[in-house]
């Protein structure tokens, strides 16, 4: 079970920091700064930001929070653990655990 729990976790982390990454990096971006006939470099040289300033200094917390998480040495190797111990469990499964 706890296990599992590192497992789920390392996907939570996995997943945020994948969502940090594209909302940092201005995915999506384009379309707002073809509105203003913005281009890309032009639009990151002017400093141009998706978010306010008070959620790009929580998503800044969060990053480095994550990074400190993704380096820690105990939590990757339970995530190595558990993905070589439960390597056949099948989608299903796996997803019935998480139910619990």
């Amino acid at each position: 079970m706890k296990t599992m729990m590192c497992f789920t976790r390392f996907w939570m982390i996995s997943l945020a920091v994948g969502l940090l990454i594209a909302g940092l990096t201005g995915c999506g971006k384009e379309k707002e700064d073809e509105g203003r006939g913005l281009r890309k470099e032009e639009a990151v040289k002017a400093g141009s930001s998706v978010f306010s300033k008070e959620v790009e200094q929580v998503l800044e917390k969060k990053l480095e929070l994550i990074k400190k998480l993704a380096e820690d040495s105990v939590i990757i190797k339970a995530v190595r653990e558990s993905n070589q111990k439960n390597r056949d469990m099948t989608l299903a499964e796996i997803l019935r655990l998480d139910d619990k």
